[in-house]
């Protein structure tokens, strides 16, 4: 800026920085917009690590998808919608977990498009655990 009020020549505003990086790739902005617009929900399958039998249901988490105290019904009818999905993989090998992931994203997928005309992005996490056999008597 001169004396008369006018910029002259390029002026430098530093490096343009986005989660620290100084570069970021069009994909990963495509990406950061369709999380803000269709949300994420994360779905945790504990499953018995000696038999493949689920164990405590289905756990939902949404994030940016639907506000999870207006939506107890919505998602216990998800959770419920997956059941049968993961009860098919039970006799499987734990090499198959893959399997019961791509199923439950699967179904939950549909279920959310047809419930309510969004699609959020599904992370399906499979924990192993153990069953215990209390003896209180």
């Amino acid at each position: 800026l001169v004396g008369d009020g006018k910029f002259h020549g390029d002026p430098h505003a530093g490096n343009l920085m986005v989660d620290g990086s100084k570069s970021i790739e069009d994909a990963v902005i495509r990406d950061r917009r369709e999380l803000s617009s269709q949300g994420l929900v994360v779905a945790v399958v504990t499953l018995d690590k000696e038999t493949g039998r689920e164990i405590a249901p289905v756990e939902l988490i949404s994030r940016g998808f639907v506000y999870m105290k207006e939506s107890d019904d919505l998602m216990a009818e998800a959770a419920q919608a997956v059941a049968p999905e993961i009860q098919r993989f039970e006799a499987e090998d734990k090499a198959n977990y893959g399997n019961i992931k791509a199923a439950v994203k699967s179904k939950l997928k549909s279920f959310f498009k047809s419930r309510t005309k969004r699609t959020p992005l599904i992370i399906p996490i499979v924990i192993e655990g153990e069953t215990y056999d209390r003896d209180l008597g």
